[in-house]
C-alpha cells in the first residue's frame, strides 16, 4: 500500500515526522452483532440454571385435580391434571363454581357409573369457560360425556366487563374475543398476568431476580387500565382478622368432623373457613375435583343471605349481553365441530335472592328461550328446578352446601341417566371427525 512521509524540520531539527498510517478494514457491525448475541445467551444460560433447579425439584408437592388454594392454581391444575390422563374419566362436569361447589362427583358416579371429574372453580364465567375449553377439547375423548351447567348469571356477568384472571387466555385467543365483542379494557387484566414477564416471570433466567411480580402485578394493571381505560380496579373486601391468642368457637367440632372425613376414600383435603374467631365450616375437597362445604354455624349463614340479595327487581323482558352470549354460542360450536357429547344442565339461584315473582318470571322466560335454542341445535337440556330447593341448602345465593348437595345431585343423576346413555351409544357409532390436537 501506498506509503507517504513528510518531514518537518525547525532550525535543521527534525520535529514531527508525518506518516500516513496504513488502512485497516474495520470489523462489520454483523459481526459486533454475532459477538453481543453470544455474550446474552452466555449469560442467559447461567442465570438460568437456578432458575431451573428450583423448577424441576422432585420434592415439588405434587397436584390432584383440585388444591387448597386460589381458583387460579385450582383451574389450571385441573386442566394439568386432566391432559395428563383424559381417558380415565367418561364424563366431565363443566362449568363455574356452581359446578365446582354444587355437583360431588362421587354422588354422581354411584348413581350413574361413570367415572367423572369436576373442572368448575369460583369465578369461572363464560370468558374464561372459553378459554378453558379451548385448552382441554383437543384432549377429551371423543365417547367423553360433558355436562356443561349454565345459568342466566353468566349472561351479565354480575355487572362486571372486564375478563378476570381465573384461567389464562392467551395470543392466540385475542382474535376470538375480539370479534365476540370483548374491548381491549375487558381483557388487559387477564393478558397483563399471563402473557407478559409479570406472570411467566419465575420460568425466564433471570427475572425473578429483578421483578416481584406479586408486587408489582397490581399497580401495573390499575396504571393502564386508569390510564389507558379509565376504570381502575377495585380493592379486595377485608374479611375480620382472627387473634390467635383467643380459642375459636366450633373447633372442637371442626376437629372431630377432620378426622372422620381425613380417612375417606376420595378425599383429598379438610380446610376451614372462619370469620374472626368462629369457625363457620368445614371445606372437604375431593380428589376429583369438587368441593363440599359443610355448615358448622349455621345463623352465620342465614344471616349472610338475609343481607346479600344479589339480584334486584328486572324491569321489561331480560336481555343478555351480546358479548356473552356469543361466547356461548361459539362454546356450542366448539363442541359441535369436535363431535363431543354435550349436555347443557340450568343452575338458578337460590328461590329468596330473586325477590318477588315477577323478577323470578323474567328471568325464567330468558331461560325458556336459552332452552329452545340449544335443543333447536339438537343439544340435550336437563333442567332439573329448583325453586323448591330450601334457602338453608346453599350456604350463600347460589351454591349448596353439604345439605343442598345431597337433595339436588341425586335429582340431577336421575335427569341425566337416560341422555347419558342416548349420547354414548350415539357418539359410539359416528366417525371420529375430532381436530388434531
Amino acid at each position: 500500500m501506498y506509503r507517504c512521509e513528510a518531514d518537518c524540520y525547525h532550525d535543521g531539527r527534525l520535529i514531527i515526522q508525518m506518516t500516513n498510517p496504513p488502512i485497516h478494514s474495520s470489523p462489520s457491525p454483523s459481526r459486533h452483532i454475532r459477538r453481543f448475541a453470544v455474550y446474552i445467551l452466555i449469560f442467559l444460560f447461567l442465570i438460568s440454571i437456578p432458575n431451573f433447579y428450583a423448577l424441576t425439584r422432585p420434592g415439588r408437592k405434587p397436584v390432584d385435580l383440585t388444591v387448597g388454594e386460589g381458583p387460579v392454581n385450582i383451574l389450571m391444575s385441573k386442566a394439568r391434571a386432566y391432559k395428563k390422563n383424559p381417558g380415565r374419566f367418561n364424563t366431565i362436569f363443566f362449568g363455574c363454581s356452581r359446578v365446582y361447589f354444587n355437583i360431588d362427583c362421587q354422588l354422581m358416579d354411584t348413581a350413574l357409573g361413570t367415572v367423572s371429574c369436576n373442572t368448575g372453580s369460583i369465578a369461572n364465567w363464560l370468558p374464561t369457560q372459553y378459554a378453558q375449553l379451548r385448552d382441554l377439547i383437543p384432549h377429551i375423548p371423543q365417547n367423553t360425556v360433558v355436562v356443561w351447567s349454565i345459568g342466566h348469571h353468566l349472561f351479565d356477568n354480575y355487572a362486571q366487563d372486564k375478563v378476570n384472571g381465573v384461567y389464562p387466555i392467551s395470543w392466540k385467543l385475542i382474535p376470538d374475543f375480539l370479534r365476540m365483542g370483548y374491548g381491549p379494557g375487558d381483557l388487559i387484566g387477564n393478558v397483563l398476568q399471563y402473557n407478559l414477564l409479570i406472570y411467566w416471570g419465575d420460568y425466564i433466567p433471570g427475572v425473578p431476580l429483578v421483578l416481584n411480580r406479586l408486587a408489582y402485578y397490581d399497580k401495573l394493571k390499575n396504571i393502564l387500565e386508569t390510564g389507558f381505560f379509565k376504570s381502575g380496579s377495585k380493592p379486595a373486601d377485608q374479611s375480620v382478622p382472627a387473634d390467635p391468642k383467643k380459642p375459636f368457637k366450633n373447633l372442637l367440632e371442626y376437629l372431630r368432623f377432620k378426622k372422620i372425613f381425613s380417612g375417606k376414600p376420595g378425599v383429598l383435603q379438610v380446610g376451614v373457613e372462619t370469620t374472626g374467631q368462629v369457625i363457620t365450616a368445614a371445606m372437604v375437597r375431593k380428589s376429583q375435583g369438587n368441593i363440599i362445604l359443610h355448615e358448622l354455624e349455621p345463623e352465620h349463614f342465614r344471616k349472610y343471605q338475609r343481607l346479600h340479595h344479589r339480584i334486584t327487581e328486572v324491569r321489561g323482558v331480560y336481555k343478555p349481553q351480546k358479548k356473552y352470549w356469543n361466547t356461548f354460542t361459539a362454546m356450542l360450536d366448539l363442541f359441535e365441530k369436535n363431535n363431543i357429547p354435550l349436555i347443557v344442565n340450568e343452575f338458578s339461584d337460590a328461590p329468596s335472592v330473586y325477590g318477588d315473582a315477577a323478577t323470578r318470571k323474567r328471568y325464567d322466560e330468558f331461560m325458556d328461550a336459552l332452552k329452545s335454542y340449544v335443543e333447536a341445535r339438537g343439544i340435550p337440556y336437563i333442567r332439573v328446578h329448583q325453586h323448591t330447593m330450601p334457602d338453608d341448602a346453599y350456604f350463600d345465593s347460589d351454591h349448596y352446601n353439604s345439605k343442598g348437595v345431597i337433595l339436588y345431585d341425586p335429582r340431577l343423576a336421575k335427569a341425566l341417566k337416560p341422555v347419558m346413555l342416548k349420547l354414548r351409544s350415539k357418539s359410539s357409532a359416528t366417525p371420529n371427525t375430532r381436530l388434531p390436537k
